[in-house]
């Protein structure tokens, strides 16, 4: 919108633009509850503990993890609250598969860093290692990523979060050891998550 600087232009073009919006408002939110309805829905995880450590702080009613489906797309948002206070948790995802052959090497853009060998697959479990989400002085922080390019199909997710960061980036040198302190459901129930055309 381009306004003047004398007083009578400006009120004349704001009147204008607020008339034409007036009339297209209900085309308007026609489309936008039709395009909303038709697009995949938010789905919304509550944290566990760990596998490898089951004490770390968190409040666990208000953190979660959410995702949403599209098409080859898969959007991840991270969120703790009460947790460790100007910390660092890596995040990232678990691929299971029937068998380490089934392993990817890369999971939309990100790249399995662990190597040809099985891409870095052990026992059927394959990690992928997405981002840092930092927490304020109340222990609160979120980290969003956006998957692109994900071959579609059917996979077996487990979100997790690592007590520190730099840890499974390099084959020959994996960094310090960060431990698995939450999980998003669990191994024993991994969130089936089905990524279409």
């Amino acid at each position: 919108m381009l306004l003047r600087s004398s007083g009578i232009g400006t009120v004349a073009v704001v009147v204008i633009v607020s008339v034409i919006i007036i009339a297209a408002s209900g085309a308007a939110y026609y489309y936008l509850t039709t395009l909303t309805s038709t697009s995949a829905p938010t789905t919304s995880l509550q944290w566990q503990a760990g596998w490898e450590i089951q004490h770390e702080p968190l409040n666990y009613s208000s953190s979660r993890v959410m995702y949403k489906a599209s098409a080859g797309n898969l959007s991840i948002t991270y969120v703790l609250t009460g947790a460790t206070p100007n910390w660092w948790y890596q995040v990232g995802i678990h691929l299971l598969w029937s068998n380490c052959t089934q392993a990817v090497s890369q999971f939309g853009q990100f790249m399995d860093l662990l190597g040809p060998v099985n891409h870095g697959c052990s026992g059927g479990i394959q990690g992928m290692e997405l981002g840092v989400l930092t927490t304020d002085s109340l222990g609160d922080g979120s980290f969003h990523v956006n998957i692109r390019s994900i071959v579609p199909g059917t996979y077996h997710i487990v979100f997790d979060a690592r007590q520190g960061i730099g840890c499974n980036i390099d084959v020959d040198n994996p960094g310090r050891n960060c431990p698995i302190v939450f999980q998003a459901p669990s191994f024993q129930a991994p969130e089936t998550i089905v990524i279409p055309d």
